[in-house]
Formats: C-alpha cells, structure tokens, sequence
C-alpha cells in the first residue's frame, strides 16, 4: 500500500507556519509588555524567519524566552541569534533542540557568550551536533553567566592557562 503526499496541503501548512512567526514582529517591534516568551515550537522556522524575528528583538527589552525548539534552524539562524545576543541583555533562556544545528551554529553562540553575561540556557538537545566538546562548552559557559563575579574570574583565569 502506498500513501501520497498531497503537497498542496504542505505548501499551505508551511506558509501558515512561517506566517505565526510573522504575526510576532509588531508585537516585538513595539515591545508589548504581554509577550515575554516568543513561542514557535514545531512551527517550521526557517533561518530566514530567526533573521527577522531577532532584528525584531534587538531593542526589546520584554522578551526573556525564545523558543524554537523542533524547527528548521540551521547555522544561519544561530548566527542571527549570536547577533542578537551582542546587543540584547533581556533574553536569558533561547530553546532550540530538534533543529538542524551543527558546530558551526553552536560556536557562533559561544563567542556572542563571551560579551553576553545575562543568558541562563541554551538548549540544543537532539541536534545534530558532531563534537560533544562543542556542546559542553557551551553548557559551561552559560553556566559561567549564572555563577558569582569573582568564581567567574577564577574560573575564565584557569581556562585561559
């Protein structure tokens, strides 16, 4: 028995879901004060659709949570979220496990976290990363964020040697 893949219906479901991550940017253009978790699980997010949604967030100062877990994210979209972590200091969790991110993406991530100090998660479980080195420091530096000023520059000072 065979099953067929009525791609009109995917066209649509995938122009529905890029449209949910659209409907966000006035709310994160316009810093809405109800909208502190940018939800978009399993909505097929595109790179391109991070790009817009982390210009969106760059002078937000409300949203703490971005959630892209089981998305389409690849490299590209970690190098927007590495932008945005240059400039933005209220995000503190970015969820992004079950997207298509290798190395590359979680090392632009660990350099944003060497001038970010506010993050307290980065979850990318079940990605498709090649080095567990990769993945474990970025787990350590995340936590460096959540440790005490003077245990951080103990801690950075005995990396550095």
């Amino acid at each position: 028995m065979t099953s067929s893949i009525d791609v009109d219906k995917l066209i649509h479901a995938h122009a529905e879901h890029q449209e949910a991550s659209k409907k966000y940017l006035p709310l994160l253009y316009g810093n809405d004060p109800e909208l502190d978790k940018l939800e978009l699980q399993g909505s097929n997010v595109t790179d391109v659709a991070v790009m817009s949604l982390c210009n969106a967030l760059r002078e937000n100062t409300v949203v703490v949570e971005v959630d892209l877990r089981d998305n389409l994210v690849e490299a590209g979209g970690c190098h927007a979220l590495a932008s945005l972590l240059e400039v933005n200091r209220t995000v503190r969790r970015i969820r992004l496990s079950g997207n298509m991110i290798t190395d590359e993406g979680v090392s632009s991530l660990l350099v944003a976290l060497e001038t970010n100090s506010t993050v307290e998660q980065i979850d990318v479980e079940d990605c498709m990363l090649l080095s567990p080195c990769v993945k474990n420091t970025l787990t350590t530096m995340v936590a460096l964020n959540t440790t005490p000023p003077c245990l951080k520059e103990a801690l950075l000072a005995v990396r550095s040697s």
